[in-house]
């Protein structure tokens, strides 16, 4: 006869922090991964422009001859190189996909926390000490980030978190 081991409960403010955690780790997911597509989207949208210019100067010089014309294509192109040299959307755009990986995989692990205190399967100590090292290695990803924080983005990344863990739990999250 095999018997279920249950260890106990977690307290009902441990439990409060960790579901917080797991909707924050919900939230940093989507808002990395968002904010990634839009530095992808500018990045694209720069190499664009770009490319638009130079067909456009070359039609320019083959058209036209005056200096004054053709030093103005020229000087959006060189506006355009210097503007996409110093903007890193493409390594920003990089940056910000491995760190929604990285938000992800610890994502399915507050996941896994959760569960483990609904079927009481973890003691306090041990979800305690679990959460701390899952706040260290998200605290430890997003020291990788080197640019201020979209607020709208953010906002509706909330959002979408939200709604994603009241389908997936059947409960309101506490944000």
């Amino acid at each position: 006869m095999t018997s279920e081991i249950t260890i106990g409960p977690v307290t009902e403010l441990t439990r409060q922090r960790i579901y917080r955690d797991l909707c924050n780790a919900e939230r940093n997911v989507r808002y990395y991964e968002a904010l990634a597509g839009k530095y992808r989207l500018r990045h694209r949208l720069l190499r664009g422009l770009l490319l638009v210019s130079v067909l456009g100067e070359a039609a320019l010089i083959q058209r036209l001859t005056d200096p004054l014309i053709i030093g103005a294509g020229v000087l959006v192109i060189v506006l355009l190189v210097v503007w996409e040299a110093n903007s890193d959307y493409a390594k920003n755009a990089a940056l910000l996909s491995s760190m929604s990986a990285d938000c992800l995989t610890l994502n399915y692990e507050w996941d896994e926390l959760w569960l483990d205190i609904e079927s009481y399967a973890v003691s306090e100590a041990a979800a305690r000490s679990r959460r701390r090292q899952l706040i260290s290695e998200f605290n430890s990803i997003e020291r990788r980030i080197e640019m201020s924080p979209d607020k709208g983005l953010a906002s509706r990344s909330v959002q979408t978190a939200t709604e994603a863990l009241e389908e997936k739990y059947g409960r309101e999250p506490v944000i």
